[in-house]
């Protein structure tokens, strides 16, 4: 080996190791890679509310729920409004959003299915049992959120039984 070859074999190994770096820092930046203008939600925490705006249950941590679980009798829809925390603390829907969905997931689907509208959804009851269900933010091919497995009971229908025999 000449001396004259050494500065050159150490500018190509910059080089390369330039590039290695270059290309893992694009790979890391985003783990879905999208088109540009599509922007990413960075929810850290999810929480369903009933129509009147009251919270029916919410992630800690996105790791459990409180006020689980949630209940439903066979036949019955229970409507909720999914409302989502960023990393800022601030509370967003995905009511009016074009890009993103909100998917609902249910582990048994022969016991309740969960439809979404808007931002919003509904869990309808259909067979008595325990199911899970969890929830994603819906972005393009990927979800850019997703909650821990929430518990659902369906009850039996309640039935009517008169007082007058």
């Amino acid at each position: 080996m000449h001396s004259s070859d050494c500065p050159r074999r150490h500018s190509v190994g910059r080089g390369r190791t330039r590039l290695c770096a270059l290309l893992a820092s694009a790979l890391l930046a985003c783990r879905n890679p999208i088109s540009p203008g599509s922007e990413h939600l960075e929810a850290i925490e999810l929480h369903l509310r009933d129509p009147a705006g009251a919270r029916v249950a919410g992630t800690v941590d996105n790791a459990r729920w409180t006020g689980a679980p949630l209940r439903v009798p066979s036949g019955d829809t229970l409507v909720l409004l999914a409302e989502f925390t960023d990393v800022f603390g601030a509370a967003f829907t995905l009511v009016g959003r074009r890009e993103h969905t909100l998917r609902g997931e249910i582990e048994a689907p022969r016991m309740a299915t969960w439809t979404t509208t808007d931002g919003r959804g509904r869990l309808v009851g259909l067979l008595a049992g325990t199911t899970r269900v969890r929830f994603h933010i819906w972005h393009g091919t990927h979800a850019d959120f997703s909650s821990p497995w929430l518990e659902v009971v369906v009850t039996p229908r309640a039935t009517f039984t008169s007082a007058v025999q």
